[in-house]
């Protein structure tokens, strides 16, 4: 890439309730004069949604099911997609606690992950865009809500995405100039007394040892930034 200008439109909890899609319109319209603009300087413009991306109640959307979530279900999954889609800009998404809460429209995890997926048009739950030279997007999913070990609300990053990010930082070394922005919906957390468990709305990662905030990732000579709901953005 010629540049490295970028603009990433970053979107926290959108918990959208389809009786109020003027709200969600009226954000919209705030954000494309910025992307607009961006797009005629260097075009180097995308979206990442940070997941949750319907309400966890019934929205009045499937009257044979009137006590349904409308988070994680289809219409949930592909209302969203047209409301990212409708940025004009290429969007990514991951997911948070929420979306795969779609608990009587799929009876497992995979079926709903992969509604999820093929909505959103992604081949796996994880991301990676390069939006500038040398400069990385990186997405991590929560891919757990009916067999989560502690709660159904903690966000459980897989093995193998874990196993691929590691990938991807060890290629992407901050000493031949490589930066990266890592996307979750919660910052990298290990409980102190339990290892391997989330602090409350926490996230898990596999499995690492105690006492590391950012667990083993911490040692690669990488310059990261990691970005999630609710919280501060973390350097290592």
């Amino acid at each position: 890439m010629a540049s490295d200008e970028f603009c990433v439109a970053v979107l926290g909890d959108l918990h959208i309730d389809p009786r109020k899609m003027e709200d969600y319109e009226t954000g919209r319209a705030q954000w494309l004069p910025i992307l607009g603009e961006a797009k005629e300087a260097h075009g180097n413009v995308a979206l990442c949604s940070l997941g949750d991306l319907g309400e966890s109640k019934n929205c009045d959307h499937n009257p044979a099911n009137p006590s349904e979530l409308f988070a994680g279900t289809t219409i949930c999954h592909e209302t969203a997609a047209d409301f990212l889609g409708s940025f004009d800009v290429p969007y990514e998404v991951i997911g948070g606690n929420h979306d795969l809460e779609g608990i009587d429209e799929f009876s497992t995890d995979a079926e709903n992950l992969d509604l999820f997926l093929r909505a959103h048009g992604k081949p796996s739950p994880n991301f990676v865009r390069e939006i500038a030279d040398k400069t990385l997007l990186v997405g991590l999913s929560s891919t757990v809500f009916r067999d989560a070990k502690y709660t159904s609300h903690e966000v459980t990053i897989d093995q193998q995405q874990c196993q691929w990010f590691e990938q991807t930082l060890k290629d992407h070394p901050a000493d031949e100039g490589w930066k990266i922005f890592v996307f979750t919906h919660r910052v990298p957390q290990v409980h102190r007394a339990r290892p391997g468990a989330p602090l409350r709305q926490g996230m898990v990662l596999g499995t690492f040892p105690p006492r590391t905030g950012l667990p083993r990732f911490h040692h690669l000579p990488v310059s990261c930034v990691v970005i999630g709901c609710g919280c501060c953005c973390w350097w290592w």
